[in-house]
């Protein structure tokens, strides 16, 4: 199972529509799906959720009870050691850039996967030490919706006994009923 590190901005998007592209929001949904089905591991700092919930509460206060509900559904995977810690010091001294979003690097960079940020501004600092993405550059699986088809025109086996004006190619067979 692929595992990822999602800063606060990426998993926020899981619950607000903030002013970012459609792009953003399909990544982000699709990361949810993921996340919440097992299809993919999430690796995360101790202060992953309560830094997720108070984006959500202050951006959305009449909704933050249920989208804190829906976070708490996530199973991540919390990485509280010392180590991420100094490394995310570290990385924000270096960067000349905040703690709490130098931390989802520390643990991406400790456990050699990959951060996935809405911070494009983050991204710029830091995508020199590797491990990092942004979330619109995620590879959103396709989901194609299908219908059933009632009645299908099937080519026909020996096409060749037809005059030539009433072959069928398989080009030009229709499902049709749908």
């Amino acid at each position: 199972m692929k595992r990822y590190v999602l800063d606060t901005r990426a998993a926020t998007m899981w619950f607000l529509h903030l002013r970012k592209s459609n792009v953003d929001r399909l990544a982000a949904k699709d990361l949810y799906d993921r996340a919440r089905h097992g299809r993919i591991q999430l690796i995360e700092p101790p202060i992953w959720q309560t830094d997720v919930a108070a984006t959500v509460t202050r951006l959305q206060p009449t909704q933050a009870l249920k989208l804190i509900s829906a976070l708490t559904r996530i199973d991540a995977k919390i990485d509280d050691e010392y180590d991420v810690l100094r490394r995310a010091a570290k990385l924000a001294i270096e960067l000349e850039h905040r703690l709490f979003d130098t931390i989802y690097h520390a643990v991406a960079l400790k456990h050699s996967i990959t951060l996935i940020t809405a911070n494009a501004g983050y991204y710029r600092k830091a995508r020199h030490l590797g491990n990092i993405m942004l979330l619109r550059d995620w590879p959103i699986r396709k989901q194609v919706h299908e219908h059933a088809a009632k009645h299908v025109i099937r080519k026909l086996t020996r096409p060749s006994r037809l005059h030539k004006k009433h072959r069928i190619r398989a080009r030009d067979c229709v499902i049709v009923g749908a």
